[in-house]
């Protein structure tokens, strides 16, 4: 089993759209995919068709998130949800809950003994149900995102390219070296080498900046900089994207939404092969 973390400390790159799509690519050619929301925004929870409901008393994952599965109160199993009218075949999925960014919460779980390898202790327990695991991390240097990263294998980190964005990729090379110097024993405990970043992937990119010169020119330049693998996949800008993910449905006057990955909204759109592509590269990149 295999487990790689979707993240940049920079919000807005694209992020969610990557960590679902790609999940919905990987389940795509029969492997046997986990996805895990660990953001309080729980994008991906909303994404996969986990957030139907409109009232809190409607609330269907309060009881049952990846904050339980933090506490050690759960396994995996017991919290797991399938997609819901998301894919082809449908995923399974950790949701996330707003109850994340409570600060009492938080509180709660400084004071956890180990909280830090609470997902990797878990999953651990669940390696033999998974080839691979992908888990959408918030765009922050917290004890989430920590979380994660110990928990991980690999980090994509998909990336606009826009400055703030390059900026900000010193500071995720260094959060890498923090969890390789500070968690490399515990970690080896479960079998985890050191924490690979398998590259930077440009995601969101206008389709006319793909091919110019300029931004070839600054992928390499990008890559010297940081010392990093710039993925041969580009994941483009797209009006079907975007709408795959926002569909709803009207039932009885009232909009459900229904969002689908981009290969059950359209399987022979240019951003299905793009993602079909990713998939396709990771799997080599983290197989060889």
């Amino acid at each position: 089993m295999k487990v790689i973390t979707i993240y940049h400390n920079k919000g807005g790159v694209g992020k969610t759209t990557v960590a679902v799509n790609l999940a919905a690519a990987l389940r795509r050619q029969r492997q046997r995919v986990l996805l895990i929301d660990i953001d309080s925004q729980a994008n991906t929870t909303f994404a996969v068709g986990l957030m139907k409901f409109f009232s809190e008393e409607d609330d269907t994952l309060r009881d049952a998130n990846i904050l339980h599965i933090l506490k050690d109160e759960y396994s995996i199993r017991e919290v797991v949800r399938r997609s819901d009218s998301f894919n082809d075949p449908e995923i399974d999925v950790i949701p996330a809950h707003i109850d994340l960014v409570d600060i009492d919460v938080a509180e709660e779980l400084r004071g956890i003994d180990l909280i830090h390898t609470s997902l990797l202790k878990k999953l651990q327990e669940a390696r033999d149900n998974y080839d691979l695991v992908i888990i959408d991390a918030p765009p922050a240097l917290d004890t989430y995102a920590q979380i994660a990263l110990i928990a991980s294998d690999y980090l994509m980190i998909p990336s606009d390219f826009r400055p703030f964005a390059n900026q900000g990729l010193k500071y995720v090379k260094a959060f890498v070296d923090f969890i390789n110097q500070e968690f490399s024993g515990i970690r080896a405990k479960f079998g985890k080498n050191q924490l690979q970043i398998v590259g930077v992937l440009p995601s969101k990119i206008h389709g006319r900046t793909c091919n110019s010169l300029g931004f070839r020119n600054l992928q390499e330049k990008i890559a010297n900089k940081y010392d990093l693998r710039i993925m041969e996949t580009i994941i483009k800008e797209n009006a079907d994207l975007a709408h795959s993910l926002h569909r709803v449905v009207t039932i009885d006057g009232d909009e459900i939404p229904e969002p689908q990955s981009i290969f059950k909204y359209d399987r022979n759109s240019d951003s299905a092969r793009q993602f079909k592509n990713l998939a396709e590269e990771l799997i080599w990149l983290t197989m060889k």
